[in-house]
């Protein structure tokens, strides 16, 4: 049994991770073997050696061999079955401390990053699902994991998904206010981190929809079945109704992929987070007043001033653009 500890104890010696009673133990076995003496040494200065800043793994494990080859020739000369059983003695030695050098870089996630400006980005994931961003949404996954151990990604903003089969990884989107699991299907998840309401749409297929701060909490959506959430924390309504639809039965909340914004008796204020989002411009009202006024229409591609001048025609208020700044005024 002292052979088998010996070497774990070399290992923890040599990643400075021994505890006292550990060391004493240590310190005791290597007196019953001498050869141990020299391993505690070379485990040491290899442990100690520098490592630079580790770049892609083969040539990490290239460089960790390179080092302990050199050493491990000059230091035995493999002869006797004792200096053979401190040769097997020094690759678990080895194997503690690359496992302890490399383990940072093989647990480490990665983080894949889509971010959408100005315009919409449409873009396919490793399982061959499809996602259309709306302006100023970013989706995150980790991209050593994705496909392999599980299809989860996360998302700030507007996104349309057409998620692939794959039975046994489901597909979830995790927004700040609920996740979303589906096996197969196509739905609308908004969830700006401005916003003060946080939704998905289904189109088809079917999905179910938890709540990270109702615990146990889950409903399942059907076509054309829409769920709402407060985007604020200590609100636990949840609101479910069917998509609106236009007049050509489209739902309205995709038809932003159509470059289209639709608004119905919105306030001022809420129009106002929809287009700063959409023309990527900050929003200042001079007066309170002004955010109560209420608007119904469609945005199309047109510029912001033509916009601005377009819902002058039913509510008055003045406006002026400088830049990246929309100041609204009576």
């Amino acid at each position: 049994m002292s052979d088998n500890i010996i070497w774990i104890l070399l290992g923890k010696y040599a990643s400075g991770e021994i505890t006292a009673e550990e060391l004493a133990a240590l310190d005791a076995l290597i007196a019953a073997h001498p050869d141990a003496a020299v391993l505690k040494t070379l485990a040491t200065s290899i442990w100690e050696l520098p490592t630079d800043a580790m770049p892609a793994h083969p040539v990490v494990h290239q460089r960790i061999w390179n080092r302990v080859n050199i050493r491990v020739r000059h230091s035995f000369a493999w002869r006797s079955p004792r200096r053979l059983a401190a040769a097997a003695a020094i690759i678990v030695v080895i194997g503690w401390i690359a496992w302890k050098i490399m383990m940072p870089y093989v647990y480490s996630p990665r983080q894949q990053i889509s971010e959408a400006g100005t315009g919409k980005l449409s873009l396919t994931l490793p399982d061959g699902s499809k996602v259309c961003l709306n302006h100023h949404s970013r989706l995150v996954y980790d991209d050593r994991q994705f496909g392999k151990k599980n299809r989860e990604v996360t998302l700030t903003g507007e996104a349309f998904f057409e998620v692939a089969g794959h039975a046994a990884h489901p597909f979830v989107i995790h927004t700040s206010r609920m996740n979303i699991t589906v096996l197969g299907t196509s739905f609308n998840v908004k969830a700006y981190a401005t916003d003060s309401i946080i939704s998905t749409t289904l189109i088809s297929g079917k999905i179910a929809v938890s709540f990270p701060h109702q615990p146990g909490k889950a409903v399942e959506l059907l076509p054309n079945e829409k769920i709402i959430v407060p985007a604020a924390t200590a609100s636990t309504n949840i609101v479910r109704s069917f998509a609106q639809k236009d007049s050509s039965g489209k739902a309205t909340d995709l038809l932003w992929l159509n470059n289209k914004l639709v608004f119905d008796n919105e306030s001022f204020a809420t129009l106002a987070q929809q287009m700063e989002q959409w023309y990527g411009v900050s929003i200042h009202f001079a007066h309170p007043s002004l955010m109560q006024l209420k608007f119904s229409g469609i945005i199309d591609t047109e510029p912001i001033e033509e916009t601005l001048k377009a819902l002058q025609l039913s509510r008055s208020f003045t406006f002026q653009v400088h830049n990246r700044e929309v100041w609204i005024d009576k």
